[in-house]
């Protein structure tokens, strides 16, 4: 391949439609060349594969190639190694080479999937759908798990997205256990000792907030206090306790940390996909919801430079202490304060012997049988005391007395109610949890200590897992949505267009102060795959698998697409009605039609007169609902505005400030190629 640091000076003054060759190298980095003669200026570009592309002028010279690329050489670098480390490297490697063939991977809605094909089955062609697991990391005495040497020699190498596994609780003897990067040692830095006069609870702003004025108009729309419902994590349901409860959460990481909690423990019991942002960035959810009273407030009546401005410099001067605040009590500043890690806890040695036999193949490692205990049967995760469990028991009595080995059984925790926890209660649960990271045993009734453990994985559904088959999977921000895309609610769906996608100017106060995550906007969990099952009337030549399962992918993005256009319908008018008193604005129309197509734009708006169809690109199909969320809100601007003017971005700003953001992140996934954002 051309190394175009080392060639001859002479030939950088050749044409590239002289000396056109496809691809080069230039310092370890290879490029991709694609010619338009329409071009004017050379571009770089970088698509979801990492692969670097320069798109030049067929009558550009190598020489004005070699300087783009050596001017803008840190920045494709960078930009490569930070997409590369996205990816849950075995999953992507699957499905980039599908060959829609038994074993081949596929992302439906941010979620994988396995395909397994059947031949001469049947009179018809026929897809069936297994939905993905979620899964639970969990500690069992060391010897009862059939899989944990696997699962250790398969974390060392990397196979396992180490990143999704820290981000996960696990269970321990019937105790649910937070992230350790979740937990605060010295969580009384947010403590509400003031209250405001009247005010039933503690949880006032004026530990962190300057004074407000209390006679300027132009602070009006700002005047606030915290409640619980008001600073809700994003993703968690509103509290409901009542206003004589409402007073003992007078801390406000313990609020977060009883939500958290709450919404763990009711979406693992639920077996739905449990979670939150706060578990993988909780220093940051804090402090959005310690400003959210400010931003939340720009609603379209303020929406205005002046208004911006005003709202950039309070929220500023809140959010300088509340960040001292959180450093001073946080993990940050004491980084190696925890001697254990329930993930690591294996002998080096030991799985060191398996090495040799890793590789990056999905469907080799399932099937192989290194480092997997074959006469130890699969452990059980169990509600105590419910049918199953005691089903189980009598199968563990029958084994027994045959003399076979039995199934270790892990406990679910017990339902707490968090959220009517005083905060003596949370603080002794926060405390505890910490002991574990310390001590390696969560209290002195454990009855076995972390030394004594080894971790295994579970689905929601009970049965151990196959590390093999703990794949990456992207959720929305709010993880309970990917349950209810087909029945989602209005309510549901302007949450998508509004708060959950975090205002622009949230965003912008909070990137001065924490480094931002470059995939924010998805909630990246471990799962175990769902399985697409397609019987095949004849042969299958790969090609007649791909149209079963785009037909099936195309029905679902217009299933989902539409409800969720319409049930935004009302909310879409406000916008309208709100951006139409500043700008001149063509007259208020719905879409007649929706289509989805294969194309190179991920949206599009055609107008024909008074009739406006909006298109959407088949392969949204493949990614989390809130990227679909975002295009058909930029596609709805379009009906009433048919260009990019600052009209458009003014009504985009109000409908839904992150739209362009979280659809130009879908580089960061990569799920499937695009690059044509």
């Amino acid at each position: 391949m051309l190394d175009l640091g080392k060639v001859d000076s002479r030939f950088l003054s050749v044409a590239w439609n002289e000396h056109p060759i496809e691809a080069f190298v230039f310092d370890n980095l290879e490029f991709k060349v694609r010619s338009n003669a329409n071009l004017k200026n050379m571009k770089l570009a970088i698509d979801s594969t990492g692969m670097l592309e320069i798109r030049v002028n067929p009558k550009s010279s190598w020489g004005s190639i070699k300087d783009t690329v050596f001017r803008y050489y840190q920045w494709c670098a960078e930009q490569q190694s930070n997409i590369l480390k996205q990816f849950d490297i075995v999953t992507y490697r699957a499905q980039k080479n599908r060959t829609f063939k038994t074993n081949d991977v596929i992302y439906i809605w941010g979620m994988p999937y396995l395909i397994e094909v059947k031949e001469d089955q049947g009179h018809e062609d026929e897809l069936k759908i297994i939905r993905p697991r979620q899964i639970v990391p969990a500690l069992v005495p060391k010897g009862q798990s059939r899989f944990s040497d696997k699962y250790a020699f398969l974390l060392r190498n990397g196979y396992l997205n180490k990143k999704a596994l820290y981000n996960l609780p696990i269970l321990n003897q019937g105790h649910l256990i937070m992230p350790k990067h979740s937990l605060w040692q010295d969580s009384s830095v947010f403590d509400r000792d003031k209250v405001a006069k009247g005010a039933k609870v503690t949880n006032t702003f004026e530990d962190f907030a300057p004074q407000s004025k209390q006679n300027s108009q132009d602070d009006d729309f700002l005047k606030t206090t915290l409640s619980p419902k008001s600073t809700a994590s994003n993703n968690q349901e509103p509290n409901n306790s009542s206003d004589s409860n409402a007073t003992k959460l007078n801390n406000f990481y313990l609020e977060q940390f009883s939500r958290l909690m709450q919404g763990c423990q009711d979406n693992l019991l639920k077996k739905q996909y449990f979670g939150s942002r706060m578990l993988s960035a909780p220093k940051r959810i804090i402090i959005e919801a310690i400003i959210k009273p400010y931003t939340d407030k720009l609603d379209i009546r303020h929406m205005n430079n002046d208004t911006i401005s005003k709202t950039i410099v309070k929220s500023e001067t809140t959010v300088s202490p509340c960040y001292k605040a959180l450093l001073k009590g946080s993990l940050d500043s004491k980084a190696d304060i925890f001697n254990k890690d329930p993930f690591l806890c294996f002998d080096l040695h030991q799985i060191s012997k398996l090495d040799s036999r890793f590789t990056l193949e999905l469907y080799d490692n399932f099937v192989s049988k290194d480092g997997v205990r074959e006469n130890v049967p699969p452990a059980r995760m169990v509600v105590n005391g419910s049918l199953e469990h005691h089903q189980l028991l009598e199968q563990v009595k029958t084994l027994r007395s045959q003399g076979k080995p039995t199934p270790y059984i892990v406990f679910l925790p017990e339902q707490k109610d968090y959220l009517q926890m005083s905060p003596e209660e949370l603080l002794n649960e926060l405390n505890l949890q910490n002991n574990f990271y310390h001590t390696g045993h969560f209290s002195n009734k454990d009855e076995f200590y972390l030394d004594e453990q080894e971790l295994t994985l579970f689905t929601t559904d009970g049965v151990e897992l196959d590390p093999s088959l703990a794949l990456f999977a992207y959720l929305p921000d709010m993880p309970q949505t990917a349950n209810h895309m087909y029945d989602m609610s209005a309510l549901m769906a302007e949450s998508h267009a509004s708060d959950n996608f975090r205002p622009t100017i949230a965003g912008n106060i909070l990137a001065k102060k924490i480094k931002r995550e470059s995939g924010e906007f998805f909630h990246k969990t471990l799962v175990k795959p769902g399985v697409l099952r397609v019987a095949l009337k004849g042969k299958n030549t790969g090609k007649k698998v791909q149209k079963i399962i785009e037909q099936y992918m195309e029905q679902e993005l217009y299933k989902v697409s539409l409800n969720f256009l319409e049930k935004l319908k009302p909310y879409y008018i406000s916008v309208y009605l709100a951006s139409s008193a500043y700008y001149q604005m063509e007259p208020i129309s719905w879409m007649k039609k929706l289509e989805i197509k294969k194309m190179k734009p991920l949206g599009q708006c055609r107008s024909k007169g008074t009739a406006a169809d909006i298109r959407l690109n088949l392969q949204l199909a493949h990614y989390p609902i809130n990227v679909m969320a975002s295009v058909g809100i930029h596609e709805l601007c379009h009906l009433v505005v048919c260009n990019h003017s600052v009209a458009f971005k003014y009504m985009l700003r109000i409908f839904c400030p992150s739209a362009d953001n979280v659809s130009n992140s879908l580089i960061q996934l990569g799920i499937v190629p695009i690059d044509t954002i």
